[in-house]
């Protein structure tokens, strides 16, 4: 087998795509380790990962015709293809030897019918270049595995691949492409081609067994599967099946050994070809498993090289999350047995073996009922099939399995199903054991022992080892909750895991592959609950596997009455007692059980407690065994009576358990006794009485939600008629019920169980009218608003749960519809009650995992509403979900709701109807975004003419009161933007508004920030004393859209060195020098006493296309200042040894201390030759597009990708001087020089066309506190091993304490290791962007200062402490603030000689604190404009307490 993926119809550029297809099929890989493949053709794609098992030499795929007119890929084995072949009309060549080459040619002659000739396992893709057409097929039962998937962005493009792992990224709906199915391009459509006379679940087979034709065709069936040209292998469980398998292929290989051709057999097309000399088993188990145990007895009689494996629990339960990865399923049942085979397959693997037989398909086509026997091999694809190709084929391992035969499904699947029934002894699958038993082949040599040919049937993850399952639920019992698996519905609202176990592997699959278009495609096998067990899987849950070891079953002769009488009589009520009472029934009731329903009913008499009853009645069902229709019957007429008096909640509860019990395990019966008729009749004989239709409208309900769940294509058009029955009689009743609550918790329960008995205007809702029509909306109004008098209990919030889900449903149907809010929408909000508020949380915070993108729409919707005189309520309901982001810890999308709708919810406060609702919202917004001043400023200009208008209404205080003390607090918190703060201040003085102290504000502002649950405790807000020395770090002020220059020169004025340099520079004093302009502005930020200062001055000497008032790329500011003056040819020599500064010549240009060399040298690959250039630097940009294990690469990773050698080919080929001509070569990259201070800078940035602007590559990088770089001096002499070297990183980081890792040639960069030296870096600065693309978004840095080695956040002019846990923390917090530059600084620098300040800066900076103070800021270029202007006027306004600023 191997591995495909292909794209029909990409709407862009399909050649720019090569690359990413490339990495989407590297996916797959495993599956063909062998050889990957790609063709492009028009917009279409075609790659493919090749396993070779056939035509090794030659079967490289795609696969194409001469004229390349059509192009093949192919995951799978054609067993007849040398058939086929002579077949062939024309006189075709053939390029290769593959098995696969045959589907080409026999397309180009019969077209898409081809298929329908091909025998064996295979999935394909197919490209007709001439009709562009675009094909893909799977085989009839799905032995191989392919997902067809779709993207919204591009609803005409049609993706395929052999897994999902390849298409999550890209689709956003997902299936998997169904067995015996055909997809055309040309039609769009996907039909089925394979349709056998049995596949018809109404066929009933007549046909007798024929013993000798059931051997010869699956003896046929494996001679087939022998086709290889590389080692092949038995997977041996000891059961009948494999064994069976392995016996076959024994005889068959033996009769091999004995001729010397091989064996010719007119029907089979391919002679057996293999390398070894006998056949080779394979067995895995835990030690002393009984599948180990059986498989060695075989192997042993079989006379085959048997290799048996054993796995440690502990080695089992460190693959799950492996297992789950590469079957992409969250299956109990498929999940066990599959880690078992999975270790089994790496172990084959690694013996260079790449097929194995295995035994996968007989339990379901040897079923003895027909339409249960067909649905089962229908939905073999989602279960055995799936477990036997993903876990081999994640080694690179072809599982092939004869039972699934065509052939030889044709003649099981045509057995008379009466032959197939376990009887008086006859045992599972008699008519397999005994075609291969001795008195029926008549052979002397068996071909298995009777102990395993009439072995007892264990499931795979049960034989491997008992303790294997065991081991499975009691990690799950330790990793999951009671309260999570009770939750679970909130988180998963589909295929809600029942059980612990199922939870923990549904939250590993959901980490994998995250959202809905991933789960859907998942196909959860839930076994019959007439085996004996409700919920677990495993086959020791059988009551046939039971029986089977309990020969004294008939022994047990008192009654079901007397049984539970005996033990019902102990008094033990406590979860001890209450599991006493289930283990006796486990161990004495497996009784034959007649008229059930008066056992129940006596049980429901009893006094016993309600648990009690519960569970008796659950183990009462596990233990039932057949019987007659006619006491289903009557039994089903029991629970749905129940159901009807409803006469106590537990009596409820029970009915609804037995009807869903008998519905999953007598389909037929239920299906056929509660027919449409059947519910119209009941309805119809309650007449006219309310209360009468209100009891049969319920249990008719919960009937038919239990059809819903069983039903298949063929009765879904009867379920839908029962839906439409209920809405009729519905409909008819609901103005009588008008004002009852009871009955509005009726109708919300009906539209939950059964959605399609909703009514058709729900896209629509209603409009805000008075007439009397019934829509659900109207339901969910009346009932909400109509709440009952006592206090919240269970059966109350279960009803605002389903109704919170109904809203839920609506409010997803008008956004997939992209419709505009509905008025009933906003009425149907403003109508619950806001005491149950915080019942509706939980269900929020559900809604956001599943739909996050979604959210964030649903609140702007909501704020769009704010004005509608129904919609009162709805200022509440939009600061519960924005609470319930706050929760989960969601700021990055609070952040995108609060930048987007602030000034639109801030409008609202000028209309007084909406005034409530909006003050409620301002607050949570502006209070709540304390990470920059962005937001406030937004609603500045506003703020002073919305309190003028409340002002004027006379009766609003609180309201002034409250926007007040958000204005203070904010105010207070953005410091530095005080200019911009005066018109404000003037209006509430103005209005006499009170100040608030310094500790109420700290209070206000911790209590509502929304990082209070996370903030660390070096994060607190302290009020600003007037300093008597110089201020450790000053903010620098946004002079508009600045924040790119203001990050940056933080960053720089916190290199020490370079700080020190530009202070002793010596520059032209004029206002047009940026060199003296940057000395003044580092001085400030050295010297000044103020809060923050404004660099106004500096951006003027900037070219006009920084200083144009739009955001620039801060890394292309950084290239300025480079290019600038500062920059010189001379640079710093180092001395290794001593570290220190004091030697450096400060008559070199600043910008040299972050300058170093490069040596490139390009090696031409055809004479030998080699150049070498120097190249300065100031920094290393890396790229992130960078090959790792996870999504998060290091900066190790992104150096080791730098200084990989560069091959340049094709159209970048080098031009070489001796060659005299291009050639390929190879270009390797060094240091040889290093830096005092590294700069690096992340490509962050690529061109969308799509959007014509630079977007943002969102992938997150894992910070490192120390990186460590090997260099080659220049002068160091170049030894005949180091010229032969590529290049010379080795690279070292520790994290957090963390051991170091060390990347060096010959671990993970894959490099040579060369003699230099190592130059250590300390992290010392980070410049970090926030947003989305380089034309919008803010940057900000993070420092720490060389002194006291503490780091600081760096924001414009709001300046704070922190740590660098909490910078890591703060970057998972809020995923669009991303590393853009780090500055690293080499360890042991000694900083003690930097030499004097010039004292005529420090003058300079004191005397202009003194001149130029504005609240707090200074800005010096105002001061040398405005020195003799009068500044007391600000400084002496009786203003009120604003100049309370924090700063941590």
């Amino acid at each position: 087998m191997c591995g495909i993926f292909a794209v029909f119809n990409y709407p862009s550029d399909i050649n720019a795509f090569r690359r990413r297809a490339l990495l989407l099929s590297k996916r797959v890989r495993h599956r063909g380790p062998n050889w990957s493949g790609c063709e492009i053709s028009g917009n279409n794609i075609v790659c493919h990962e090749r396993l070779a098992i056939v035509g090794v030499d030659s079967g490289a795929q795609p696969l194409t015709n001469d004229d390349k007119s059509i192009i093949l890929s192919v995951n799978g084995e054609i067993y007849n293809h040398k058939i086929l072949r002579k077949q062939l009309k024309n006189d075709t060549q053939f390029k290769t030897r593959s098995d696969c080459e045959i589907i080409l040619h026999l397309y180009a002659e019969i077209g898409i019918d081809a298929v329908k000739r091909l025998d064996g396992m295979f999935s394909f893709v197919l490209l007709d270049t001439n009709k562009n057409r675009f094909i893909a097929v799977r085989d009839p039962i799905g032995i191989t595995t392919l997902y067809q998937g779709w993207s919204s962005s591009s609803p005409d493009t049609v993706y395929f691949a052999s897994e999902l792992k390849a298409l999550q990224d890209d689709c956003d709906k997902i299936i998997s492409f169904p067995p015996g199915h055909i997809y055309d391009s040309l039609t769009g459509e996907t039909t089925r081609y394979y349709q056998p006379i049995w596949w018809d679940s109404d066929y009933i087979p007549t046909t007798p067994t024929d013993y000798t034709l059931l051997r010869k065709t699956l003896e046929k069936s494996v001679r087939k599967r022998l086709m290889s040209d590389v080692p092949f292998g038995v997977l041996l469980s000891g059961g009948l099946d494999s064994s069976l398998i392995a016996a076959i292929a024994s005889r068959e290989a033996a009769k091999l050994a004995a001729s010397e051709d091989g064996i010719e057999d007119n029907e089979v097309d391919e002679r057996v070809v293999t390398t070894w000399t006998k056949i080779h088993s394979f067995s895995i188990g835990l030690p002393g498993s009984p599948d180990l145990i059986a498989a060695r007895s075989v192997a042993e009689f079989l006379g085959t090289d048997h290799h048996e494996y054993t796995f440690t629990v502990q080695e089992g339960l460190d693959a799950i999350l492996d297992v789950i990865h590469h079957l992409e399923t969250y299956d109990v049942t498929t999940i066990r047995a599959s880690t078992p085979m999975y270790l089994l397959s790496r172990k084959i693997s690694g013996m260079g073996v790449k097929m194995v037989l295995s035994g996968e398909g007989s339990d379901e086509m040897l079923g003895d009922f027909h339409k249960e026997t067909v649905s089962r091999v229908k939905n073999l694809h989602t279960a055995d099939c799936l477990r036997a190709n993903k876990s081999t084929m994640a080694w690179g391992l072809e599982a092939r399995v004869p039972f699934l035969d065509k052939d030889f499904l044709d003649v099981v699947m045509t057995i008379d199903p009466e032959e197939k029934m376990p009887k008086e002894g006859k045992m599972e699958k008699y008519i397999l054991r005994k075609a291969f038993d001795v008195s029926t082949t008549g052979d002397t040599h068996p071909y298995l022992p009777d102990s395993i040919l009439w072995r007892q049937k264990e499931q795979f993850s049960d034989g491997v080892g008992y303790s294997w399952i065991d081991s499975l639920r009691d990690i799950s019992e330790k990793s999951v909750t009671d309260e999570q698996l009770a939750n679970a519905f909130k988180r998963w609202s589909k295929d809600t895991p029942q059980t612990k176990e199922a939870y923990w592997y549904r939250d590993q699959f959901e980490s994998l592959f995250p959202g809905d278009h991933c789960t859907e495609s998942v196909v959860r096998w839930i076994p019959r609950k007439d085996w004996g067990c409700s919920e677990d899987p495993s086959g020791r849950a059988q009551n046939a596997h039971n029986s089977s070891y309990s020969k004294d079953v008939s022994s047990i002769q008192a009654s079901w009455f007397s049984a539970f009488d005996r033990f019902v009589r102990y008094k033990f009520i406590k979860t001890q007692g209450l599991k006493f009472y289930c283990d006796q029934i486990d161990i004495k009731l497996n009784l034959p059980l007649r008229r059930m329903e008066q056992i129940i009913s006596a049980l429901l008499a009893s006094n016993h407690p309600e648990i009690l009853k519960k569970k008796l009645v659950e183990k009462l069902t596990t233990k039932t065994q057949e019987m007659p229709q006619s006491d289903w019957e009557k039994l089903c007429d029991f629970s749905y009576g129940l159901l009807l008096e409803h006469e106590t909640r537990v009596h409820a509860e029970v009915g609804e358990y037995v009807l869903s019990w008998i519905a999953h395990t007598q389909k037929q019966i239920y299906l056929k006794y509660f027919n449409s008729d059947a519910l119209e009749f009941n309805l119809e004989k309650a007449g006219s009485n309310v209360l009468e239709i209100y009891k049969v409208l319920r249990a008719t309900t919960k009937v038919i939600k239990y059809k819903n769940e069983i039903v298949d294509s063929q009765y879904i058009e009867n379920v839908e008629n029962d839906c439409q029955l209920l809405q009729r009689y519905a409909e008819k009743y609901f103005v009588q019920w008008k004002g009852r609550h009871d009955l509005h918790t009726l109708f919300i329960s009906m539209f939950y169980d059964l959605p399609k008995s909703i009514p058709s205007d729900r896209n629509v809702v209603i409009q805000a009218s008075t007439r009397n029509n019934f829509t659900i909306s109207r339901v969910l109004i009346h009932g909400l608003s109509n709440v009952p008098n006592e206090s919240i209990d269970n059966d109350y919030r279960e009803y605002v749960e389903k109704s919170v889900y109904l809203i839920e449903s609506m409010w997803k149907e008008r956004l997939s519809a992209a419709k505009s809010h509905s008025f009933a929408m906003a009425l149907l909000i403003s109508r619950i009650p806001l005491d149950h508020l915080s019942v509706i949380s939980p269900y929020i915070q559900k809604n956001f995992r599943e739909d996050i993108s979604r959210f964030g729409l649903s609140i702007g919707h909501m704020i769009e509403m704010m004005p509608h005189p129904f919609a009162k309520n709805i200022g509440y309901w939009i600061v519960g979900l924005m609470k319930a982001l706050e929760t989960v810890r969601s700021h990055e999308i609070l952040i995108s709701i609060t930048r987007i709708n602030i000034r639109k919810v801030f409008k609202y406060l000028w209309d007084r109807k909406s005034r409530e609702d909006a003050l409620l919202v301002v607050k949570y917004m502006l209070l709540g975004y304390q990470i920059a001043p962005d937001v406030f400023q937004q609603v500045i200009p506003m703020y002073p003419e919305v309190l003028d208008i409340i002002s004027q209404e006379g009766d609003q205080i609180d309201v002034l009161h409250e926007l007040s003390n958000i204005a203070q607090c904010l105010m207070c918190r953005f410091s530095a933007s005080q200019n911009q703060f005066i018109p404000l201040k003037q209006k509430l003085e103005n209005l006499e508004m009170p100040s608030l102290g310094q500790s109420e504000i700290r209070t206000i502002l911790q209590e509502h920030n929304w990082n209070k649950n996370i903030k660390s405790a070096e994060t607190t807000y302290k009020p600003t004393v007037k300093p008597t020395r110089s201020r450790k770090r000053i903010g620098l002020q946004n002079l508009g859209n600045t924040c790119f220059m203001n990050s940056v020169l933080q960053a720089l004025f916190n290199s020490m060195e370079f700080r020190y340099r530009i202070f002793h520079a010596t520059s032209n004093k004029s206002k047009t020098s940026t060199l003296h302009q940057l000395k003044l502005c580092f001085g400030f930020m050295a010297f000044s006493t103020k809060s923050y200062f404004s660099p106004s001055a500096l951006l003027e000497t900037f070219p006009r296309w920084i200083n144009n008032g739009r955001q620039q790329d801060c890394h292309e500011f950084l290239k300025q200042e480079e290019s600038n003056q500062f920059v010189s040819n001379k640079r710093p020599r180092l001395d290794m040894e001593s570290q220190s500064i004091s030697r450096i010549n400060f008559n070199e240009m600043p910008i040299s201390t972050f300058g170093g060399t490069l040596e490139n040298t390009i090696k031409c690959l055809s004479c030998g030759n080699k150049s070498r250039t120097k190249e300065d630097f100031h920094d290393l940009t890396l790229s992130l597009k960078v090959e790792n294990e996870s999504n998060k690469p290091s900066l190790d990773d992104m150096l080791c990708e730098f200084f990989t050698p560069e091959e340049l080919n094709e159209d970048n080929q080098y031009f070489c001087d001796k060659c005299n001509g291009l050639q390929d070569a190879v270009k390797t990259t060094r240091i040889i020089v290093p830096p005092r201070y590294l700069i690096l800078s992340l490509n962050r940035f690529e061109y969308d066309k799509r959007y014509a602007r630079r977007i943002k590559i969102m992938t997150p990088v894992m910070l490192q506190d120390t990186l460590s770089l090997t260099y080659v001096p220049d002068t160091l002499e170049r030894s005949s091993k180091n010229e032969s070297n590529y290049t010379n990183v080795e690279i070292h980081h520790q994290m957090n304490g963390i051991a170091d890792l060390k990347i060096n040639g010959n671990d993970n960069c894959d490099f040579e290791e060369i003699i230099g030296d190592n130059v250590e870096y300390d992290l010392s600065a980070i410049v970090v962007h926030s947003g989305m693309s380089a034309e919008y978004g803010h940057y900000y840095t993070y420092a720490k200062d060389e002194e006291d080695g503490n780091w600081y956040n760096l924001n414009d002019n709001f300046v704070m402490t922190s740590t660098l846990s909490k910078i890591i923390e703060e970057g998972e917090d809020y995923k669009s603030d991303t590393p853009y530059l780090l500055f690293f600084r080499q360890k042991n620098l000694n900083n003690d000689d930097l030499g004097e300040i010039p004292q005529s800066l420090i003058q300079t900076v004191r005397k202009s604190d003194n001149q130029g103070y504005s609240d707090g800021g200074f800005s010096f270029y105002d001061s040398e404009n405005k020195e003799n202007e009068d500044d007391s006027e600000l400084k002496d306004k009786p203003a009120l307490d604003f100049n309370n600023r924090f700063v941590s």
